[in-house]
């Protein structure tokens, strides 16, 4: 089944009838908080269980760069980098 989880949202009523009482949901490539847009292109259809993952996963590398840029602040000589929230 992990197979499914990255299917083309073209096949989401496919999934649907195929999955059964599993849960879905719509993933964007490019969250919407950090402005991506809510397009086709920008969608996924995901497992409620895998979306979560993948969701942790993405928090997880915004908190490391935000460190990795406070680390390079603090450096003199540091390349200055600019974080978007």
């Amino acid at each position: 089944m992990s197979s499914l989880c990255n299917t083309i949202p073209e096949r989401a009523f496919e999934l649907r009838n195929a999955l059964d009482g599993d849960i879905l949901e719509v993933d964007h490539h490019i969250p919407r908080y950090l402005g991506g847009k809510d397009t086709l292109d920008n969608k996924n259809i995901l497992h409620r269980h895998c979306h979560d993952q993948r969701y942790t996963a993405f928090e997880e590398s915004r908190r490391k760069a935000k460190q990795l840029e406070e680390a390079c602040r603090k450096s003199e000589h540091a390349p200055q980098l600019e974080w978007y929230s």
